[in-house]
């Protein structure tokens, strides 16, 4: 994945990235000319970028001609379309999942076969397993064609796995190693184009506006004459757990929540010596431990009226499935805090790459004036730093909780395909970097720079 953290020079920045600049410049001299002012150093400015952009695009050609290599590797594209064949690919999904840049749990081989056994009948299932010509597996896209009616994919639309029913994924995108993550994409693009009869409208949701795959996408999609859409998706909270320090409350933004949760230990100290804290796989008892998660979320969330999640079957069924799984590969991580033999507050966590992924946590509402939720996320927060976590994601959408620990998010988007009419297909397929560009524009509000991992 590029570098984009933010003090590279203009040799080293993508060409979309140089002619969003230029444009920008372009808009200034405008302005300084308008007001009878000097634009000579702006104007300079941009003649040395458009200088760049025609030296990087003669590379690039002078590159695609002389190492053809990637280019005429031939790969093929299976339709997995059960439950059963993507269980099937366990091994294979999981050591593609390390070779390729995409760490989100819920990308995982655990997450996506419990979703699609859970929800098969929900829809028709449409897994993409895309290989080169040796048969070796270089791209997964988990799709799903929804048959019901669903706030996000609701009947007739495609989308990415787990982005219709209660049961929910996020930073989902392609997996594909980096030389065939472009293939993936033209994979993908034609495959939707072939099953246009089946589908009504494409809506991928809830994908990392910083990843590469989702600009692959974009670019097949315009080559290919698709109409597209792009908006801005949920962000969520991401705290950065700094190895300069100890005390895991110093890392929380919110001065008031620092001295509650100090406060809060206090006293549960005081009244309650008999408590414990732990955090980290789980082995004997877990599918007991995971129910009485469950249980303790429904109870919270019925003393403010608000409901659960895991009241639905469907939900509970796929979360103990994956989450058992996921303690299977070693991936499964839960903070606790127990009260004698009562289990007072819980947060299930993924730990993948240098993130820690704060999965779903539970309370006791009888001890909420201990703060327990809170003291959980902190205990999260120590174990991950312990484990090499650089940054905890709270997942979901940043609700007003979340931004008490952290004011830095993680930009989502989501992207929408549609066939175009004819006119319409010839302008995107001759304008595809500017339509990428567009799609820029759109996002212009996000820093890239707030996407990297640690803030």
């Amino acid at each position: 994945m590029a570098d984009i953290s933010g003090d590279e020079g203009p040799a080293h920045r993508p060409i979309h990235q140089l002619e969003t600049e230029r444009e920008a410049l372009s808009a200034q001299i405008g302005k300084l000319k308008a007001r009878g002012e000097d634009a000579s150093e702006l104007i300079a400015q941009s003649r040395e970028i458009s200088q760049q952009i025609t030296r990087l695009t003669r590379q690039q050609d002078s590159e695609e001609a002389e190492s053809p290599g990637d280019a005429q590797v031939k790969y093929r594209t299976e339709v997995l379309d059960s439950a059963a064949q993507v269980v099937k690919l366990r091994e294979e999904w999981t050591d593609l999942l390390e070779r390729s840049e995409a760490q989100s749990p819920f990308l995982t081989w655990e997450w996506m076969a419990s979703w699609y056994e859970t929800y098969e009948n929900e829809g028709a299932v449409q897994c993409l397993a895309v290989r080169d010509a040796d048969g070796h597996l270089e791209g997964i896209v988990p799709l799903f064609v929804s048959k019901r009616r669903d706030p996000h994919l609701s009947r007739g639309e495609v989308g990415f796995a787990s982005t219709s029913t209660t049961a929910w994924g996020t930073d989902l995108e392609l997996i594909a190693t980096p030389q065939a993550r472009d293939a993936v994409a033209l994979a993908t693009v034609a495959y939707l184009q072939q099953t246009r009869r089946e589908w009504r409208r494409v809506k991928l949701l809830r994908m990392r506006a910083d990843s590469e795959g989702v600009w692959s996408l974009l670019r097949a999609a315009a080559g290919a004459g698709l109409q597209a859409g792009v908006l801005p998706g949920q962000n969520t909270s991401v705290l950065a757990l700094s190895p300069d320090t100890d005390d895991v409350i110093s890392l929380i933004g919110s001065s008031k929540l620092r001295r509650n949760c100090r406060k809060a230990l206090k006293e549960l100290h005081k009244d309650h010596p008999d408590h414990g804290f732990a955090y980290g796989p789980v082995t004997d008892g877990l599918e007991e431990l995971l129910r009485r998660h469950v249980q303790l979320n429904i109870d919270r969330r019925a003393t403010v009226h608000r409901g659960s999640n895991f009241e639905d079957a469907g939900y509970t069924d796929c979360f103990l499935l994956a989450a058992q799984r996921l303690a299977q590969s070693g991936s499964l991580r839960i903070a606790r805090l127990t009260i004698g033999a009562r289990l007072a507050a819980s947060l299930v966590c993924v730990p993948r790459g240098r993130t820690l992924y704060l999965w779903t946590s539970a309370w006791d509402p009888e001890f909420a004036r201990y703060a327990v939720s809170h003291l959980a996320f902190l205990e999260a927060f120590k174990g991950g730093k312990a484990e090499g976590a650089r940054d905890a994601d709270f997942l979901s959408d940043a609700q007003n909780y979340k931004s008490q620990y952290t004011s830095h998010v993680r930009h989502r988007m989501d992207v929408l395909l549609a066939p175009a009419a004819p006119r319409l297909a010839r302008a995107a397929g001759s304008g595809v970097e500017g339509f990428v560009d567009k799609a820029i524009r759109i996002l212009r509000r996000v820093d890239p720079r707030e996407n990297r991992s640690g803030c």
